[in-house]
């Protein structure tokens, strides 16, 4: 889904999902704490913000570094000399 965009851009898509839950849990628990019948307009709101999460969360999962800082550095082969271009003496 967002694979192909610009990391930068998807932070800002990430960030303004975060956001909007936020906002939809919040009213949700106004409602819910004055006694009040959620909405039609909330209860499809916060299905689709579920859907949606789901897809921007594998994006997210798919595009993540799977090392933690501090962690050594994965060993690379040594390259084999027979494969290796030598450069020419200029």
């Amino acid at each position: 889904m967002l694979n192909n965009v610009d990391p930068a851009v998807r932070q800002k898509i990430y960030q303004g999902l975060a956001v909007l839950g936020l906002v939809l849990g919040t009213i949700q628990v106004v409602f819910a704490s004055l006694g009040l019948q959620d909405s039609a307009w909330l209860t499809a709101s916060l299905a689709a913000f579920a859907y949606v999460s789901a897809a921007v969360g594998y994006t997210a999962q798919a595009n993540t570094n799977t090392f933690r800082t501090g962690d050594p550095a994965p060993e690379v082969a040594p390259e084999d000399p027979e494969f290796v271009e030598e450069s020419e003496d200029v």
